[in-house]
C-alpha cells in the first residue's frame, strides 16, 4: 500500500500536486514490486471513502500471477446498472467542471 502522510479520506481531500506525488510513488513502488516478484501484471486501486471501510486514502498495489485465482477489478461488483451507458455518460458530462 501507498499512503500519503497528510490525512484525507478520499482523493477529493487532496490538492492535484499531492495526488501527482501519490501516483508517482505508486509507479515507483510498482516498478520495485515488478522486479521483486518478476511480474508486470498488477491490480492497482483505491477504496474511496469511509463507507468502503477506508478512513485514510491509500492505494493497493497487488502483484498478479496466472495461477492466483483472482479476476480483473471489474469482477468485484456483481450488480447490473439500472441505467444505460449513454444515460450515465450524459449525467457524468453534466457534472464535469
Amino acid at each position: 500500500m501507498v499512503i500519503l502522510k497528510k490525512h484525507g479520506e478520499t482523493i477529493l481531500d487532496y490538492e492535484n500536486e499531492e495526488l501527482t506525488y501519490l501516483w508517482s510513488t505508486v509507479k515507483k513502488v510498482t516498478t520495485a514490486l515488478s522486479k521483486t516478484w518478476k511480474t508486470r501484471v498488477f491490480t492497482i486501486g483505491i477504496n474511496h471513502g469511509e463507507e468502503a471501510g477506508v478512513h485514510h486514502l491509500h492505494v493497493h498495489i497487488i502483484p498478479r500471477f496466472s495461477d492466483d485465482g483472482g479476476g480483473v477489478i471489474q469482477s468485484i461488483v456483481q450488480t447490473e446498472g439500472k441505467e444505460g451507458l449513454q444515460e450515465i455518460q450524459k449525467r457524468i458530462i453534466e457534472n464535469i467542471e
